[in-house]
């Protein structure tokens, strides 16, 4: 194992990352993970990214832990962030990546800043999302406004998606968590806000399972675009609109979603002392 345990940050567009190369045999507790992510006195970050050796002959396999220690098993923008180190390892424009919601496939096009990933097809099997009772997915009952219920689904993680007239009249912090752990959600769920712009082009907010509001959220740009599709509010491109900035959304006509958008490295660092320690003795 290395001296000292090196870390990269990275953000789409503003949805912000610790990633950390455990490919030499490095483990996080939840404990450390907790650490890290804290804005005030570590890091900072919405999820911490783990690259680890793949099991299966791709690239890469990535882990993902939420700031609250908890693991997700699928994350857009962070994924595409990842692939970007690998693609500059590697010097290469295509990956395979072993996720826990499956191996997923990115690119870039000429060495271009703008990372694509194909997350693969949504899930709408109730016990899959997963829900804890079969009800139907297309209108659930949160206790939002009168009338307005929700569209769940399963992007490799749970996600549920209210479509409102101005997202700007939604408070997501207040509302966000008390939907984020209904009992309709065994394991939590992501909860985004949606605004039908066009027929390609939708605003939204999203407050995400285990982490809380964000500046943006790449499964969850899938998942509206998805919700949005099958109620024929849109056509298969969509341009999503987050607080930190745009992704896209196109849907294949396999059903498999493709999500594009931005990747910055912001810096490069060296855990201090006290972190290094505790990573060492894991």
């Amino acid at each position: 194992m290395a001296e000292m345990v090196n870390f990269t940050k990275m953000h789409g567009i503003g949805n912000d990352f610790v990633i950390i190369d455990c490919r030499d045999g490095i483990e996080l507790s939840e404990f450390v993970a907790k650490k890290i992510a804290n804005r005030r006195f570590g890091i900072g970050c919405d999820q911490i990214i783990l690259l680890k050796n793949p099991l299966l002959g791709n690239d890469i396999s990535l882990e993902f832990i939420n700031k609250d220690g908890s693991l997700s098993s699928a994350c857009g923008n962070g994924t595409r962030c990842a692939a970007k180190l690998i693609f500059i390892e590697n010097s290469t424009n295509n990956i395979n990546i072993e996720t826990n919601a499956g191996t997923l496939e990115a690119w870039r096009d000429n060495n271009s800043n703008l990372i694509s990933v194909n997350m693969g097809k949504p899930n709408f099997i109730w016990n899959e999302i997963p829900l804890s009772k079969n009800i139907d997915h297309t209108n659930v009952d949160l206790g939002f406004e009168k009338g307005n219920s929700a569209f769940c689904l399963s992007m490799g993680n749970p996600h549920a998606v209210f479509f409102v007239d101005n997202v700007e009249s939604v408070n997501v912090s207040l509302v966000g968590p008390k939907f984020e752990n209904h009992p309709i959600f065994p394991e939590k769920a992501n909860i985004s806000f949606a605004e039908v712009k066009s027929r390609s082009k939708i605003k939204m907010k999203v407050w995400e399972r285990g982490v809380g509001q964000t500046a943006a959220c790449g499964s969850g740009a899938c998942a509206v675009a998805v919700a949005a599709k099958q109620l024929s509010k849109i056509d298969n491109n969509c341009e999503i609109i987050l607080d930190g900035g745009i992704l896209n959304v196109t849907i294949l006509d396999d059903g498999s979603i493709v999500l594009k958008g931005p990747t910055e490295i912001s810096f490069k660092g060296t855990f201090g002392d006290r972190i290094n320690k505790l990573i060492k003795s894991n």
